[in-house]
């Protein structure tokens, strides 16, 4: 395990999460390749059902009944469990669960059986009363050692954090961006186009690969930008703008 290695390319990485860089499949390249992984995931999980945003590297993407079968029986996850309350989340499976009674679980026979992913690593990136945001890693034959957990945990810790600047510097961009004088950033002209087409805020993080919490903020600043009060309101002032050629202004 080249630690060195993860820690400078781990710092490049975070730097471009501050910046506003959606990186997280090479996050996962980084992890499988310095770890050693069976499989790599990225989640981001609406803790009221509403849907779930995975990335998998090591596996190819998880299929709609699949996802539909993590989401149903995620409640039951006696380590999800413990992640989404525990204030201080232990950072393995084994740590929390008997393995052996674990397997015998429907959570384990569905979702888990079919892969053979015995043991998991998971370090919380993001955690309120809404969602969940997750990275875990995953084996088939043996657990991780507490070598191999330490760089990962600092280097989630890191991420999270600029994560959290990068949220900061969007929401001052936001606060500038409302004067209807200024050009809509590329990534507002994405969303507003999305919530234009009907799409709600998680799937439109989905299309875009960003956090629901990141479209909502970008909703917030088109919402000071035009008065709009409802989504409605805010498609009919994108489809005008549209129409005539002229920026997205406030309501009239």
């Amino acid at each position: 395990m080249d630690v060195a290695r993860m820690a400078r390319r781990g710092a490049d990485l975070c730097h471009a999460v501050a910046e506003g860089h959606e990186v997280m499949p090479e996050v996962l390249r980084l992890l499988a390749d310095g770890v050693g992984t069976d499989m790599v995931s990225w989640s981001c999980i609406q803790l009221n059902g509403t849907g779930t945003q995975l990335l998998q590297h090591g596996r190819g993407p998880l299929e709609q009944p699949g996802m539909a079968e993590w989401e149903r029986l995620l409640p039951t996850h006696p380590y999800a469990t413990h992640l989404i309350t525990d204030p201080a989340p232990r950072t393995r499976l084994t740590d929390v669960v008997d393995l052996v009674q674990f397997q015998r679980s429907e959570v384990y026979q569905v979702l888990l059986a079919p892969t053979g992913d015995r043991y998991q690593a998971a370090f919380v990136l993001d955690r309120s009363p809404e969602e969940l945001t997750l990275l875990s890693l995953w084996r088939v034959r043996r657990d991780f050692t507490d070598e191999e957990v330490a760089p990962v945990e600092r280097l989630a810790a890191a991420l999270a954090a600029s994560a959290r600047v990068r949220d900061n510097l969007e929401a001052l961009r936001g606060m500038a961006e409302a004067d209807p004088a200024t050009p809509l950033t590329p990534r507002q002209t994405q969303v507003v186009a999305l919530v234009a087409l009907g799409l709600t805020n998680e799937q439109a993080a989905r299309r875009l690969g960003l956090s629901p919490r990141t479209v909502r903020k970008h909703l917030e600043s088109l919402f000071a930008r035009t008065g709009a009060t409802s989504r409605t309101e805010l498609a009919v002032l994108w489809r005008e703008s549209v129409r005539t050629g002229t920026p997205l202004g406030p309501l009239r």
